[in-house]
């Protein structure tokens, strides 16, 4: 039945997804953090690749951290992992990047 599901969304194993999981000990910079990586994402995301979000990640807060999340997802295992280079790429550049550290998960065991 899960399974069912998984392939009707085109979730893992029926398709690909990247999680951006953003954390900061500054609410508002992780927010601003994870819209400019949102932004960025739908500037260089191919039609192939659907981005969602920026949100707050399930758990939003662990240890003082606050936590957001921007999720790729798409068919085809090169594009994402060709997007979501190029934003880790571009997310050292960023000023939010001193203070709001980006964590890329390729296929993510939990979304948590």
């Amino acid at each position: 039945e899960r399974l069912a599901e998984r392939e009707e969304l085109g979730n893992p194993p029926f398709g690909k997804l990247v999680q951006c999981l953003l954390k900061g000990t500054d609410q508002d910079k992780t927010i601003a953090a994870a819209e400019q990586i949102g932004n960025i994402a739908r500037r260089l995301a191919p039609a192939n690749v659907e981005v969602l979000g920026p949100t707050e990640a399930p758990l939003a807060r662990i240890k003082n951290h606050w936590r957001q999340h921007v999720l790729l997802k798409g068919a085809s295992g090169g594009s994402l992992r060709t997007v979501a280079r190029e934003l880790k790429l571009r997310y050292v550049k960023l000023p939010h990047a001193r203070n709001v550290h980006l964590a890329v998960d390729v296929d993510p065991m939990t979304l948590l």
